[in-house]
């Protein structure tokens, strides 16, 4: 199974300036309606091309619009060695009703 935060959850993590990649799979055209500052726009059709600039030895926090894609790339991630690698649950969609209400829900 594979291992979920809540928006609230990393909203707690970025305030304390932990260190962790966070991966938003959306397609640049989602990214650009709203993102989490600080996110790393990979599109999950990228991810395999870009696995090479992620840490293991860091938390991955994996973002989408509601969770689907997250975990999909998360299992992908698991399989290629990643240990560390955390889905937002719900999504981006879950940090804008959870955590900032002023983001563009789409």
């Amino acid at each position: 199974m594979m291992k979920e935060i809540t928006a609230q959850q990393l909203k707690k993590m970025l305030e304390a300036r932990e260190e962790l990649a966070l991966v938003d799979l959306r397609p640049s055209w989602e990214q650009q309606l709203c993102l989490i500052e600080g996110s790393l726009n990979v599109p999950m059709s990228d991810l395999p091309d870009h696995m090479h600039i992620l840490p293991d030895d860091k938390p991955i926090v994996m973002v989408c619009h509601h969770g689907s894609r997250s975990r999909q790339a998360a299992a992908f991630l698991k399989g290629c060695g990643f240990q560390k690698v955390y889905c937002l649950s719900g999504g981006i969609d879950s940090w804008a009703k959870d955590v900032d209400r002023t983001m563009k829900r789409y």
